[in-house]
């Protein structure tokens, strides 16, 4: 199977009617949230992504990857910017984007595609600057040592790392699989999560551009509404701006009208070449 690094397994085969904020409990608007006009319904397909499952021989497609703006939270399918490409092209889009994704991710994951498809058509929405990451290994070594120091019996020997599970008995490690649901320990779409760091303008600036440097030049670089810091936009070069002209069922992601710009300043980009 191609790209099987590019799986977000909690979410796969799953259908919700609310996602993150958007929800009446979490949402920026209950008034605007109950009056929105359209239906929010999410299915994700078998890797995880909001999309229908990827051709398996991989025709000529347009790669669009990004965090929840691409995921298109509070809005129908329909209304996302990936899809309305789609159907203004005529090219199959396929959708890899995962809520709360850092630049970090983004960066990583396109990089996963290209160097499967080095000339693959790919569009990249950068998320905000300050999404950066913190790398989990720690935070997992902690989970596990509470947790075997918690079900372990006297006889068991001591075991202070994750790394030392595969040297366990094979009776413990088919006590501690079998036995104790909280195993394995299970980290969501990858091996690090966003958070919003205490780094300076300066430095998010510079870790987002690192992150577009890794791609290939003949990408397409767009940012979601209010990306940066006020004025950074001028440190980055040949990016598609999104203004927000509406706003989804949660009040903070964009719907179609702003997806249907978005899209119209792709396709001018694309012309160009």
């Amino acid at each position: 199977m191609l790209l099987p690094e590019l799986y977000v397994y909690s979410r796969a085969n799953q259908h919700w009617t609310e996602s993150g904020i958007d929800s009446l409990a979490l949402c920026q608007d209950p008034a605007h949230y109950l009056s929105f006009p359209h239906q929010v319904e999410y299915h994700y397909n078998s890797r995880g992504f909001r999309d229908s499952e990827w051709p398996e021989d991989y025709p000529q497609v347009i790669w669009c990857v990004g965090d929840s703006f691409t995921v298109g939270i509070g809005s129908p399918l329909v209304h996302t910017w990936p899809y309305i490409l789609q159907q203004h092209t005529g090219c199959r889009t396929i959708n890899v984007s995962m809520d709360g994704a850092s630049n970090n991710w983004i960066a990583r994951t396109a990089v996963a595609i290209l160097s499967k498809f080095p000339r693959a058509n790919m569009i990249v929405q950068w998320s905000f600057l300050h999404r950066r990451e913190l790398d989990l290994e720690p935070i997992l070594e902690r989970k596990f040592h509470n947790f075997y120091n918690t079900i372990r019996d006297p006889s068991w020997p001591d075991c202070s790392s994750i790394k030392d599970f595969d040297n366990l008995p094979d009776h413990i490690k088919s006590e501690i699989t079998q036995d104790h649901p909280g195993w394995p320990i299970v980290v969501y779409g990858d091996d690090r999560v966003t958070h919003h760091t205490r780094s300076t303008d300066k430095e998010d600036i510079a870790n987002t551009q690192q992150c577009m440097a890794q791609l290939a030049d003949h990408v397409i670089h767009t940012a979601i509404p209010n990306w940066a810091p006020s004025g950074s936009e001028l440190n980055f070069h040949n990016v598609i701006p999104t203004k927000q002209l509406d706003h989804a069922r949660d009040k903070f992601h964009y719907d179609i009208l702003t997806s249907t710009a978005l899209v119209n300043n792709i396709i001018a980009v694309l012309q160009s070449r």
